[in-house]
């Protein structure tokens, strides 16, 4: 799934275009070309509705105030998924982009529909080792513990 923001153009002009282009898949000569230049083979395409392989789903907007979707593709599809994908990204899209403008359907940055940016993940830090970096030593023998190379007896 990838989401995009979409600006100049109205959602269902844009998704109006987006069935027409697969509609067409099978019938119009330069999406065909367009297709192989971009090393699809449009036989492993499965015979279904756009809305049954590629789906939009409208999330907001974004702090620029630009309409955001997301655009997924629906992975039960033995093995298809791949070749949807792929048709999305190297034809659907870049079509899209010259019919409508380059600036008017692009990929949104990583900000959520309300303008927050997502909380960054921390990497856990190895409980073994210090903040240097170096492995703390362990004591081989059972009931020793390690203090500044002197080996002392528990209690």
């Amino acid at each position: 799934m990838e989401r995009y923001e979409l600006r100049i153009v109205e959602m269902p002009d844009l998704i109006m275009e987006i069935d027409s282009l697969w509609d067409r898949l099978q019938s119009d000569d330069a999406l065909k070309e367009d297709a192989s230049d971009a090393g699809i083979d449009l036989s492993k395409l499965p015979r279904v509705r756009r809305s049954k392989a590629i789906k939009i789903e409208t999330v907001g907007h974004g702090i620029s105030g630009a309409e955001l979707f997301d655009a997924s593709v629906i992975s039960a599809m033995s093995g298809a998924h791949i070749v949807v994908w792929d048709l999305w990204k190297k034809v659907i899209l870049p079509r899209l982009q010259q019919r409508f403008g380059k600036d008017a359907v692009k990929q949104a940055s990583r900000a959520s529909p309300r303008g927050g940016a997502k909380p960054k993940v921390e990497e856990k830090k190895n409980p073994k080792k210090n903040q240097h970096g170096i492995a703390k030593k362990r004591s081989k023998r059972r009931g020793h513990k390690t203090t500044g190379g002197k080996k002392t007896k528990r209690r």
